[in-house]
């Protein structure tokens, strides 16, 4: 009868930590997230057309910027996106 007691108590004991524990970590998750601050982007279309821009201005611009900045001939890029 003991040994039941002791195993409740045991039991009982290891529940209030595991609560504790987690209000501790729900606590400090909440802190940090204060602290730490969020990371906000552009709208997507907006970042999007800059992407297309600065990628036409490498492509259609001249065979020396588009062999510099692309590493790649014009009609090799072109096949290689074609494929991809």
């Amino acid at each position: 009868m003991a040994n039941k007691m002791n195993k409740g108590k045991r039991m009982a004991t290891g529940a209030a930590i595991f609560v504790a524990l987690a209000a501790m970590a729900v606590a400090i998750r909440a802190i940090t997230k204060k602290i730490r601050p969020y990371i906000t982007y552009g709208p997507m279309h907006e970042r999007d057309r800059i992407r297309y821009d600065c990628l036409n201005q490498k492509f259609w611009q001249s065979d020396f910027l588009c062999k510099n900045m692309l590493r790649f001939e014009r009609a090799a890029f072109f096949q290689f996106v074609c494929h991809n």
